[in-house]
């Protein structure tokens, strides 16, 4: 706000990181979690880093600060894996989970590397699109799947049948709900945008009027 991001943004999201590690290791309150996304603030201050580091926003100063985000993102997803086996009495791989974390990081920095991509622009445009709806699903829906298919084939093929569903789940809402609702807000803000353009130009004209 008021450039102040621009400005500091290191410090802010060092401070983002901070709260967020003293709230995870020892306060554990709701508020905090809530107001700050503690549980998942290294995800996205490493996100807010990888794209200032691509713009040139900031420096190679901000490395200490991406593996910091990196630590926290860590420690979220072993403590958040943890508990979430505990309450659905499940077992878990702390090995895996860190391994997915790593290989997230490691992709991501990948995908927007001073590389040319060779994917297709309108195949990256949907996968983007694509990663809001499957976040609104993935979580409840894939518990509730999981814990009600468990039994009836094996763990590795469970995970992938869920995982397609809920790609094909998100695919469903992108097309059939989020790009018409997308295109009829454009046009309706488009609209509104110019209506208020071509008033503003009347009313400018007619101040002219008066003042000639």
């Amino acid at each position: 706000a008021f450039g102040l991001f621009e400005k500091s943004g290191e410090r802010i999201l060092l401070c983002w990181l901070l709260i967020s590690l003293v709230n995870e290791l020892f306060l554990g309150l709701k508020p905090l979690r809530f107001l700050f996304l503690t549980e998942y603030s290294g995800f996205f201050a490493a996100g807010i880093l990888i794209y200032r580091l691509r713009a040139r926003k900031s420096g190679l100063a901000a490395l200490p600060l991406l593996a910091l985000s990196f630590a926290v993102s860590m420690h979220t997803s072993l403590t958040g894996v943890r508990i979430i086996a505990e309450k659905y009495n499940a077992e878990y791989s702390g090995l895996a989970t860190a391994s997915i974390v790593a290989a997230a990081f490691a992709l991501f920095i990948a995908a927007t590397s001073s590389a040319p991509t060779r994917l297709p622009l309108r195949l990256m445009s949907a996968l983007g699109a694509l990663t809001y709806p499957l976040y609104l699903v993935h979580q409840h829906v894939g518990y509730i799947a999981i814990t009600r298919l468990k039994g009836l084939v094996s763990d590795p093929a469970l995970l992938i049948l869920v995982a397609l569903g809920l790609i094909l789940v998100a695919s469903v809402i992108w097309v059939g709900v989020d790009r018409p609702i997308s295109r009829m807000l454009r046009t309706r803000l488009t609209g509104w945008a110019r209506a208020i353009a071509g008033n503003d130009y009347l009313v400018a004209r007619m101040l002219a009027r008066r003042h000639v």
